[in-house]
């Protein structure tokens, strides 16, 4: 199935109005699948801590440089770099550079 970037829905993420996601695919398009999507952020930025009751995250840095903390642990994504974050897992991210990221949300199963 192809999929044309004028069809991305440009949307909020639940990190306040000023952060904006382009969902690729959601669960319209794969079960279990919540969304495909990218986000810009710029140098200074941040997330504030938060965690996803029954979703996780595996992230790809497209660009950029990002400092993710999750638990107690700290580490820097740079270009090129992947990560994944379970559900109910705490983290926050502050933006080292301008960053695009490549995202899945995925519904976690017990």
């Amino acid at each position: 199935m192809y999929i044309s970037k004028s069809s991305y829905k440009r949307l909020p993420t639940a990190h306040g109005k000023d952060t904006l996601k382009y969902v690729i695919l959601d669960k319209s398009h794969l079960p279990n699948l919540l969304q495909f999507a990218k986000s810009y952020f710029n140098k200074g930025d941040k997330l504030e801590s938060h965690q996803h009751e029954s979703m996780s995250e595996v992230f790809y840095v497209s660009a950029g440089k990002v400092k993710v903390k999750y638990g107690k642990n700290i580490f820097i994504a740079e270009t090129g770099d992947s990560f994944y974050l379970k559900a109910k897992m705490e983290h926050s991210f502050e933006f080292l550079a301008d960053t695009e990221f490549i995202y899945f949300n995925l519904e976690d199963y017990k």
